[in-house]
């Protein structure tokens, strides 16, 4: 639906299937579609056990070629992938990660019990009518700790 779907704050519905070393997790929620002159944005709440864990997640995708995915203002193309997509959480747990494909990006997770340092590597970064995909490796130092993949699927709400 990237291409030719949604107006500005357009209610939807996010799934996210997390796959970390082989374990998948879903994570479902409500969330709101804005576009940008350069891709589009995606707003939803990571709900913790408790309100004050719940975490505000922002995700926003940079488009290579320039095309509005959304459609608005101008005729839309069919974007093949962003150019980069950046997660920004905020509340119990702060952070700001980097997905640009072959590039390694340092983050540093906030917590509640400290601070975490790491680097995110991203293998591929892709994207279809309602789908993104990032295929990523996480490292400490210069140790690989981990293989990741999000897929999250968007639709109206």
């Amino acid at each position: 639906m990237w291409a030719g779907g949604f107006d500005n704050d357009t209610k939807i519905k996010i799934e996210i299937e997390s796959t970390a070393d082989g374990e998948k997790s879903v994570l479902m929620a409500d969330g709101v579609f804005k576009a940008n002159e350069d891709g589009f944005t995606i707003f939803y709440t990571q709900a913790g056990e408790l309100p004050e864990e719940d975490v505000e997640v922002e995700v926003r995708a940079v488009m290579a070629d320039g095309t509005n995915p959304s459609g608005a203002d101008e005729p839309a193309t069919k974007p093949t992938a962003p150019e980069k997509i950046i997660i920004t959480y905020t509340g119990a747990m702060k952070a700001q990660l980097i997905f640009e494909e072959g590039t390694a990006h340092d983050c540093v997770f906030e917590t509640p019990y400290g601070d975490i340092i790491m680097a995110i590597k991203t293998k591929s970064l892709s994207m279809t009518d309602s789908c993104m995909n990032m295929n990523y490796s996480i490292y400490a130092g210069e140790e690989k700790v981990g293989e990741n993949a999000i897929l999250m699927s968007v639709k109206p709400a």
